[in-house]
């Protein structure tokens, strides 16, 4: 497309016959700390991969030179980079036209240059956290499920704002089948890598945003079994249990959903 449209985030039209004319994307509004994160986990490696590179470059990059940098296709990039601009990470930019030929765009990051700094920050803090409980609290696993209750009780209205618009009458007929794929959605965005069994009836999560050096420590598995729970708790209405199974599997672990 070589003219602008309003759903891209541009504004103006450029003079395309000055070498000192540019259009800059309004920079998306600022995020908290909760949602650049949640925003970042549910990130594919290639679009975490661009995003680095895009806040290591120090000016704006073309696709045609991220695309060089990897050895794939531009196609590929710009879908990657598609994703990042839909996400509100990266800004583009028109950039400045030196000779003939169709102007570029320019992609730059709007978030640190460290994508993962957030997430690591978050593991320190639990970490911090279980370590603590395990050394001087009587029932770590019990104050560990706890937290995971109370960290879930602050994020469901934010991040499936729906369970508050609708009322409970709503959710008088609810089949668990139909409400598996938002609670797998949830749980993808936080980084578990979640996908719904073929029966319908478990949610697998096949990665794990607390595993660190490939392992994991018991009390932050305590923490996802009462997160988890409450999640789904909260979100059916009370209509639906949750069961988390760490480790199920050699690659997973199951949360299995019971229907009350």
């Amino acid at each position: 497309m070589n003219g602008y449209s309003g759903g891209d985030g541009t504004v103006g039209r450029p003079d395309v016959g000055s070498s000192h004319a540019s259009t800059i994307s309004p920079d998306p509004p600022a995020m908290s700390v909760a949602e650049s994160l949640r925003r970042v986990a549910g990130l594919t490696p290639a679009q975490r991969s661009v995003l680095t590179r895009l806040g290591s470059a120090g000016e704006p990059v073309t696709a045609a030179q991220l695309a060089g940098d990897a050895g794939i296709r531009s196609s590929s990039i710009r879908e990657t980079l598609d994703a990042l601009l839909a996400a509100g990470l990266v800004r583009r930019e028109r950039l400045p036209v030196s000779g003939p030929g169709r102007p570029s765009f320019g992609y730059s990051s709007v978030v640190p240059t460290d994508v993962e700094g957030p997430l690591r920050m978050f593991l320190d803090v639990l970490g911090a956290t279980v370590s603590v409980l395990r050394d001087t609290h009587p029932t770590p696993a019990a104050a560990a499920r706890q937290i995971g209750v109370a960290w879930a009780d602050r994020m469901v209205g934010e991040a499936i704002p729906d369970h508050r618009v609708h009322s409970a009458r709503a959710y008088a007929h609810l089949r668990l089948a139909d409400h598996m794929d938002k609670i797998a959605f949830f749980f993808s965005a936080l980084g578990f890598g979640a996908a719904v069994s073929e029966d319908r009836r478990e949610i697998e999560c096949r990665a794990c945003p607390f595993m660190r050096a490939g392992q994991v420590d018991g009390l932050m598995c305590e923490v996802h079994r009462g997160m988890a729970a409450r999640v789904v708790e909260t979100t059916s209405r009370g209509r639906a249990t949750a069961r988390l199974e760490p480790w199920a599997t050699q690659s997973s672990c199951h949360m299995v959903l019971s229907e009350k």
